[in-house]
């Protein structure tokens, strides 16, 4: 059975269309909603659809307490030998259960899939990883993904379109960080991703996103870095374990949020004084490590950054061409 877990807060707009979306997939499963404090008529609404279906179970925070508890409440619950997470305003295609599930070979613990996003206009837009699971080295699909985490992957750093099994994540006791707020999907996943066996990887949308004005992904850019510390201090402490071997990644990826912020200004003017903190160079070693010491990072990342986007154009005119093959 797969557990589907299901946050709501002030979700009655779109809460029905999403919950008939998952009650139509054709494998076994239960639907957990979980009203996280709505002040709008969502819990009438979770009490309509539980009656309606006996696979629905809906559990009732008393006040809103951010999505990353209603998540766990959800998990603590969870009976399933599978558990697969849904935004209440995003659907699940037809069958988009089955195929993860039948992805779930001996030994995989972690499924993940592409996803569609829906535009307000209708148009759909496939979204693929930047780093594809070839499933043949699990050690070097685990590295794969980790490093696509840490530099931020459409994909993979998102909580949905995924199978995770039950069984990992109460053995490795991964729950998500409540007091983080931005980036909590991808701390998940990359415990996930860690404590995995084996990963799998489904090249056909699994998820469908709705992109409107209210979505938390069409959230403005200022202040990007200051809403992203927590996240990247509690990613560099989930990968102290790693040593320095991740050290340059981590650098490169606040590096790349500051840009997102501000371009390349930001990165010269504010890196030293923001990031370079966060990061501890002085507990790490390596190139990166000591470029950031010394305080010249900022500069070598902005002369690199054409080169970059040229080697990243090239890289994605390859993925995509991997992709048909795949």
């Amino acid at each position: 059975m797969i557990s589907v877990i299901i946050p709501c807060y002030n979700a009655e707009r779109y809460l029905a269309a999403c919950a008939q979306s998952v009650l139509r997939q054709d494998v076994e499963l239960e639907l957990l909603l979980v009203d996280d404090g709505s002040t709008d008529g969502t819990a009438a609404l979770l009490r309509r659809i539980a009656a309606s279906d006996v696979r629905v179970r809906a559990l009732y925070m008393p006040q809103n307490g951010g999505v990353s508890r209603a998540r766990n409440r959800a998990l603590e619950a969870a009976r399933g030998e599978w558990v697969t997470f849904v935004d209440a305003d995003d659907l699940l295609p037809d069958g988009a259960l089955r195929r993860l599930l039948a992805a779930a070979g001996p030994g995989v613990e972690l499924v993940i899939g592409a996803h569609e996003e829906l535009r307000e206009d209708g148009a759909r837009v496939r979204v693929r990883p930047e780093a594809f699971i070839r499933g043949r080295d699990p050690a070097r699909d685990r590295d794969a993904v980790t490093r696509r985490l840490i530099e931020g992957d459409a994909v993979y750093n998102i909580m949905c379109g995924k199978l995770h099994s039950r069984a990992m994540l109460e053995r490795a006791h991964i729950r998500l960080d409540e007091g983080v707020r931005i980036g909590e999907d991808a701390l998940f996943n990359l415990r996930a991703v860690r404590a995995a066996q084996r990963l799998a990887y489904v090249d056909e949308p699994v998820y469908v996103y709705r992109m409107h004005a209210a979505s938390a992904m069409h959230s403005v850019r200022e202040g990007e870095f200051a809403r992203h510390r927590p996240f990247f201090e509690a990613l560099r402490r989930e990968l102290s374990a790693e040593g320095s071997r991740l050290f340059g990644a981590l650098a490169a990826s606040m590096a790349l949020r500051l840009y997102k912020e501000g371009g390349l200004a930001a990165v010269l003017s504010r890196f030293n004084a923001e990031a370079r903190p966060v990061l501890r160079a002085q507990e790490a070693r390596g190139v990166a490590a000591a470029l950031v010491r010394a305080g010249v990072y900022p500069a070598l990342y902005a002369a690199a950054f054409p080169l970059w986007r040229v080697w990243r154009k090239a890289m994605e005119a390859w993925r995509c061409a991997r992709a048909r093959q795949y």
